[in-house]
């Protein structure tokens, strides 16, 4: 049986973390995957726009696994002869860094069905019905933030070489992409905070 080679592995390795945001996404939807049925079958106890609010969210989750995929794509296919080369300890985080929107998507996603079991398990309304609005405006703005990873990606491969002079400006411009995601989650985790009604 011949060997796997180095090259191969890193490839291995480069197509499961282009890969791995879809294993996530999948993961919350699966976790979600019950809730419309269950809202939509509470019509006493939730009110229409509690629904739009779930979908809204769920938009949200389906697009940062979509954009962390695009973004390590974007970067591993620009970057191949790195990966093959000794720079892919390099390419690797930058890879890596769209992961964070994801993980804050799965974070986002365990507060707001927190707070939908909560109302469904109670039968009381845990709700703020006057932060709804609100809230699903800011899952819209955190959706909106994870664009800044593919964009980062893109201005990062302008950076050619990974020279020791010219990596920190490549990861800085993919850490840089990060912080709308975070002002996003920040945004998010605050209106889900008003949200509840107790």
């Amino acid at each position: 049986m011949e060997a796997p080679t180095p090259s191969r592995g890193r490839v291995v390795t480069a197509g499961a973390v282009a890969t791995a945001p879809v294993v996530l996404g999948i993961l919350l939807w699966w976790i979600s995957q019950p809730y419309p049925e269950s809202l939509e079958g509470a019509r006493g106890l939730f009110a229409p726009m509690e629904v739009d609010l779930f979908f809204t969210a769920t938009v949200a989750f389906a697009w940062a696994a979509v954009s962390a995929t695009l973004s390590s794509t974007l970067i591993f296919r620009a970057r191949m002869r790195s990966v093959l080369g000794a720079d892919f300890g390099r390419v690797l985080p930058l890879a890596v860094v769209p992961f964070t929107g994801v993980v804050f998507a799965l974070i986002l996603e365990f507060l707001l069905l927190g707070l939908f079991d909560g109302q469904l398990t109670t039968g009381a309304n845990s709700i703020d019905i006057t932060q709804v609005d609100a809230t699903a405006s800011a899952f819209t703005a955190f959706g909106v933030a994870l664009a800044a990873f593919p964009v980062a990606a893109w201005v990062s491969n302008h950076v050619r070489r990974l020279s020791p002079a010219d990596y920190p400006r490549a990861l800085v411009v993919m850490v840089a992409g990060e912080l709308p995601a975070l002002f996003g989650l920040v945004l998010v985790f605050l209106a889900l905070g008003s949200l509840s009604a107790h």
